[in-house]
Order: C-alpha cells, then sequence, then structure tokens
C-alpha cells in the first residue's frame, strides 16, 4: 500500500511513520532526521519482515519543522486481507430440459463453503462463450438454478452450456470456478412398441413360435437407462431386458415365449417399454395384447341319442353331435368327418373361425351314393368311426377320435320291414360267429353277440310278426357253381348252404334270447342277391350280409 504525505511547510526536519494495528500495536515504523520522502511503501510485514494478520490498520505520520513546530496526520482505517473468495460449486446432473415434465427441468446449482464478498457473479455461457444469463449475489449463497432461460426468459436453443462464478474482493483476491458440459435438450420424446403377432406357439413347430417387438422412439441417443419387459395382465413381468444387456437400445426384441425359468408362459402378455434419458424424461409404451400358449385347442365331441338307428320310423332317427374346442388362441378352420366302416369318408362339414358347436346327422352320405345314385345310407349294426379336427390361428392342430355305432336299422320295404346286418362276422367257410380263432378276434366276437343282442331285443317288440332270417354272400367269381358246388381250391363252400347255414345258427341264438323258435324262418340266397356289384371292391362287402325279413 502507498502512502502520501502533504506538508504545508517545506521545512521539515524530521518524521516518524507508524503503522499501528486496529487495536493499537504497532507494527512497522519507519523515524528519520530529514525531510519528509515523496511516498511511503509498506508491503505487509512487521519491523521482522514477517507479513502481517488479515485485519484493519491505520498509518500516522509525525514531523516536526525547522521552527520547532509538530504535526500529526492519521489516514483512515484499512484492511489487510490475502484471503482471496472461494466456494464449492455442484450440480446434481448435466443434461435437462426445461419442457416442464418435473424431471430435470432446471439446472440447480448447489454451493457449499461460500466466502463472504460483496460481489458474487455466475455467467451462463453457451458453446461460443456468450453469456446467455447472468446471476448475481452478495455476502454468502447456497445455491441457485438455472431454467433455461436467457435474460429476457426466453428458453435458449438445444446445446452444450457452461456456468461460470468468479468474484474479485477489494483486495484484489480473485476466485474462478467453471461448471462444463451441461447439456439443455428440449426435444420431444416419444416411444412406440409393436408386437407383430396376434399370439405365439413355443412349440417350435416353426410356425408362430417366437414374437417380435418393434421398438421406435423420437430421440435414440442420450438414454440413461432402458428397460423392456414382457408382462402377464396382472403386470408380472416374465421376461426382461435393460441397458445392462444392450448398452445401444434396440430396434427390435425377440421373445421365444419362456419365462425367467425357461418354462412356456402361458396366457396374454403385452411387451413394455421404459426409457429414462440423461435430460430427465421418462417415456413408456406398452404393445397390444397378444396370446402366448403352447397348448393345442382341447376338444370333446358328445353324441345322442345311444341307439341311433336312422330308418325313418320316427324313434332316434337323427344322431345328434355336440362339438367343442377350447383354445387360448382364436380357431382357424376345423372339420367333423365321419368314415364309412372300410375307413372311407363318408359324410363331412366344416368351417372357420366359429365351431358350430351343434351338429344334426340322419345318417345319409354326403360323399357316397347307392347304385341308384342316392345318397348312401349307414348300413345296420356298423360302427362308423369320426373325426373332429381343429387347427388355431397358432398352427396347432388338435384331433380327436371316436365311434359312432349304428344300431340296427329296421326299414320299410313295401309292405315288409327289413333289417340288413353286414356286420356279423362268421368263420370262413364256417357257421360260427361266437368262437374265437381264424380269421375272428376277441373284439368281432363281442360285437357279434352285441348285435345279436340288440336284434333279440328289437324281435321281441315284433311279437306278431312272422320272420325269415335270410342269408346272403358275396361272389368271388362270374361262375354260377360258385353258388352250389364246394370248390376249395377256387372259392371254398358253396355259397347256397354256407349262408343257409349261417342263418340256422343266427336262428338258434335267437331262440336261446327268448325269441319265439315259431316266428323265425331261415333261407340261404349265396350271392344271389347282391345290393352292390361283386366286382365293386370298394363296397362288396356290404353284398355279405344276414336280412331279417319281418311279415305280419
Amino acid at each position: 500500500i502507498v502512502f502520501t504525505p502533504v506538508a504545508q511547510s517545506s521545512d521539515v526536519t524530521s518524521y516518524e511513520f507508524v503503522i499501528k494495528a486496529n487495536d493499537g500495536t504497532v507494527v512497522y515504523s519507519e523515524k528519520e532526521n530529514k525531510t519528509l520522502p515523496l511516498k511511503f511503501v509498506w508491503n505487509g510485514k512487521d519491523k521482522d519482515n514477517v507479513l502481517c494478520n488479515d485485519g484493519m490498520y491505520f498509518a500516522t505520520l509525525s514531523v516536526v519543522a525547522a521552527n520547532g513546530s509538530s504535526a500529526v496526520a492519521l489516514t483512515s482505517p484499512f484492511e489487510i486481507d490475502t484471503v482471496k473468495p472461494n466456494l464449492n460449486a455442484e450440480i446434481p446432473w448435466k443434461y435437462f430440459s426445461p419442457d416442464g415434465d418435473g424431471n430435470q427441468d432446471t439446472i440447480p446449482v448447489m454451493i457449499k463453503d461460500c466466502t463472504s464478498e460483496k460481489l458474487w457473479s455466475a455467467e451462463i455461457r453457451d458453446d461460443k462463450n456468450t453469456v446467455v444469463q447472468k446471476i448475481t449475489w452478495s455476502g454468502t449463497k447456497t445455491g441457485f438454478e438455472w431454467n433455461g432461460c436467457d435474460e429476457s426468459g426466453n428458453i435458449v436453443k438445444d446445446g452444450k452450456y457452461k456456468i461460470v462464478i468468479y468474484s474479485t474482493d477489494d483486495a484484489g483476491n480473485s476466485f474462478e470456478t467453471e461448471i462444463t458440459g451441461i447439456c439443455l435438450d428440449n426435444r420431444i420424446t416419444k416411444v412406440y412398441i409393436t408386437a407383430e403377432y396376434e399370439g405365439i406357439s413355443p412349440n417350435n413347430d416353426n410356425t408362430v413360435d417366437v414374437q417380435e417387438f418393434l421398438i421406435k422412439t423420437t430421440v435414440s441417443d442420450d438414454i440413461s437407462e432402458w428397460n423392456f419387459d414382457v408382462r402377464k395382465e396382472d403386470g408380472t413381468s416374465v421376461y426382461s431386458l435393460s441397458q445392462k444387456d444392450s448398452a445401444v437400445l434396440p430396434s427390435s426384441i425377440k421373445w421365444n415365449g419362456t419365462d425367467k425359468d425357461g418354462n412356456v408362459a402361458e396366457g396374454t402378455f403385452t411387451g413394455t417399454i421404459k426409457i429414462t434419458y440423461l435430460k430427465g424424461n421418462v417415456i413408456n409404451a406398452v404393445s397390444s395384447p397378444f396370446i402366448c400358449t403352447a397348448t393345442p385347442p382341447v376338444l370333446s365331441v358328445q353324441t345322442a341319442p345311444k341307439y341311433f338307428s336312422p330308418d325313418n320310423d320316427g324313434t332316434d332317427d337323427d344322431l345328434f353331435i355336440k362339438l367343442s374346442g377350447a383354445t387360448k388362441a382364436k380357431i382357424k378352420n376345423w372339420s367333423f368327418e365321419i368314415k364309412d366302416p372300410t375307413g372311407k369318408p363318408f359324410w363331412k362339414t366344416s368351417g372357420k373361425a366359429q365351431i358350430t358347436e351343434r351338429l344334426i346327422w340322419d345318417g345319409l352320405s354326403n360323399i357316397q351314393k347307392d347304385s341308384n345314385g342316392n345318397a348312401e345310407r349307414v348300413q345296420s349294426a356298423m360302427d362308423y368311426p369320426y373325426s373332429f379336427t381343429v387347427t388355431d390361428t397358432l398352427g396347432m392342430t388338435s384331433t380327436v377320435e371316436g365311434v359312432i355305432p349304428v344300431d340296427v336299422l329296421v326299414i320299410r320295404d313295401g309292405n315288409l320291414l327289413k333289417m340288413a346286418v353286414p356286420s356279423i362276422i362268421f368263420l370262413s367257410n364256417e357257421s360260427e360267429f361266437q368262437k374265437i380263432g381264424g380269421n375272428i378276434t376277441k373284439e368281432q366276437v363281442d360285437k357279434n353277440i352285441q348285435i345279436l343282442n340288440r336284434i333279440a331285443d328289437i324281435l321281441k317288440k315284433f311279437g306278431d310278426y312272422k320272420v325269415n332270417i335270410v342269408g346272403h354272400a358275396n361272389r368271388l367269381s362270374d361262375n354260377v357253381d360258385e353258388e352250389t358246388i364246394d370248390n376249395p381250391k377256387n372259392w371254398g363252400r358253396a355259397l347256397m348252404p354256407l349262408s343257409k347255414e349261417r342263418a340256422e345258427a343266427i336262428k338258434a341264438y335267437l331262440v336261446k334270447k327268448g325269441v319265439s323258435a315259431g316266428n323265425l324262418s331261415t333261407e340261404g340266397m349265396g350271392g344271389t342277391k347282391p345290393v352292390v356289384n361283386p366286382k365293386d371292391k370298394d363296397n362288396n362287402w356290404k353284398n355279405r350280409r344276414v336280412e331279417f325279413i319281418l311279415m305280419k
């Protein structure tokens, strides 16, 4: 500090210059017997050349003139200040978006250990070092915030900014600090997620086994976190990915339909995406719901009545078929097919999307025709296998199979009633139908007994009718001798006597079951009365039959 003495007299012969602390303690002095110097310069050190403590000081100057007069001058107090201004400034984040969404809308500056100064200044500067806003205060401060606006209150453009905080005290001590890398990003952030399929079936059949989610966002950079989840209807996550799996948000994610334990996830699901940006924006999106199941359609078929007899007698002429198919997906198509006893298609219906739950079938074929070109009727006492097949929109197919047992049919033929039964199986060239062996299995024997028991029950209801039991055979050749002459090499037993024996065997069984023997007669027609062309290998099995002709 420089002190300049001003004396009204130029004949000063001695002087004493003293600097004292505020409490009066002398810290520095100069005393000379000579005229005043032009100035006194003090470097803040005491007489021992030690820097004095910070604080308030004052100086006195005493002079003596040649004539013996004296004078004393006193300066105003002045301060030694060797401590420069200081503070610590921090911000919790460097990215922000002043869009009013409540997330990182401002840059809060937290100040600690701030010295008290007459003037502190904080300047917000852009990437060209231009000041866009200035904040000042005196004394100390614990913090302030920048709302992204300039001095006029307008939001500044997106870009990089820095905050420069500085102060210079009266002693000329200066301090400056910078917070750099601040990014103002006011871009609108949106995200969209779509599921490619309405449903998937993770059963490794290469048909919609995997769901693919497409993710689109308006801002793909500066993402701090992202979380993708496949969630059940109750919100539970069964599969998840995040930035821990990929630093870059993928544009598509594939899910194989299994949960975190590797098990197939069954039910209705959605894909969800949550993105958190460095600037604080948090956005979410949810895909449309979709089905995930590896369970194929569950099917059932119910038929009624138990004894289906489409013989136009007004009783049990129609078969009622109830179809049901349960699937978590949607039904793509379905079919219900009935085959004849040889396995050929006999009747079929089908549809798409919606199953016809109730079908009524009259026993007529919508595929096969009889010799007159009319719809073929089911054969009496035969089993007609059916199959009910459903395919869902996920490519899974289920089939349930069963059998429709046709009752013994009593068909009116003019003034007669006729029962034609092609399902009784005899041993080759014999009249035996109750013995297992040869060409007869146990199942066939059981079926023979079941049919004949049913015929016995029916005939008992027609007690006032005479019944002629007629045996028919299927001729193997065009030789008429096949009817009357045995030929073991070419055709075996003669057909007419063999068919007669078989009719007698049937009669004997029916009598045992309570049918009046006096009402029964027998006849063997061999292959003389075929119902189809014997050369029709697909249908000539119908010629081998036993007919019951009822007459009053």
